[in-house]
């Protein structure tokens, strides 16, 4: 418990330690145009093709438990982790639109009101819908396996995603080099996973 204490408190001060401290103010129009970078289609893109290899992997390793047949390999570490990369992926876009929402509100507080564009009602409504699916998945993850297990997988792929997500719709990681990407994503690789 105080090793696992203690691997916790450091990769997050090397999560914080790595990541990047400036902030920059979005409009509407510029948070939709982000969604167009090439950068960020190609993560949709590989965040949509693993997601759909995600879902099979659970489906084909659940019917398995079901129907009471053996169980196939790796089962104990791909039934759950599929399970959460699914859950995250998805609830991960409501920190990607509460970024997006609270940009919009300082530029609405500064006097260049936001709820006169249709993006702004979009941000809206993706961040209360995955909110509510991330909630859901969570509940739901509890009653699939062992909370102590799976609360804290489930977390780590929250974070790690949101991170990774965050950061390439938002161009944290442009002009960072190499090094400091690995070192802020490194640190919650392993977590999970720990014994």
């Amino acid at each position: 418990m105080v090793l696992g204490t203690v691997a916790l408190v450091g990769g997050m001060s090397l999560v914080v330690a790595f990541s990047k401290h400036e902030t920059s103010l979005y409009s509407s129009e510029d948070l939709q145009s982000l969604y167009g970078e090439l950068a960020y289609i190609v993560f949709l893109a590989f965040a949509g093709v693993t997601l759909i290899a995600s879902r099979v992997l659970f489906n084909v390793y659940g019917a398995r438990r079901q129907q009471g047949l053996e169980n196939l390999p790796y089962h104990n570490l791909v039934y759950p982790i599929s399970y959460c990369y699914f859950s995250a992926m998805i609830g991960t876009q409501q920190l990607l639109m509460a970024k997006c929402i609270s940009n919009l509100l300082r530029l609405t507080g500064d006097g260049d009101n936001q709820f006169t564009h249709w993006f702004t009602y979009f941000c809206i409504a993706v961040w209360l819908l995955s909110a509510i699916y991330w909630v859901y998945r969570m509940d739901l993850g509890l009653k699939l396996f062992k909370g102590p297990f799976i609360i804290p997988v489930l977390q780590v792929h929250f974070t790690l995603l949101a991170i990774v997500s965050g950061g390439i719709y938002f161009k944290e990681f442009d002009g960072q080099p190499p090094g400091h990407i690995c070192g802020e994503l490194m640190p919650l690789t392993p977590a999970p996973y720990a014994p």
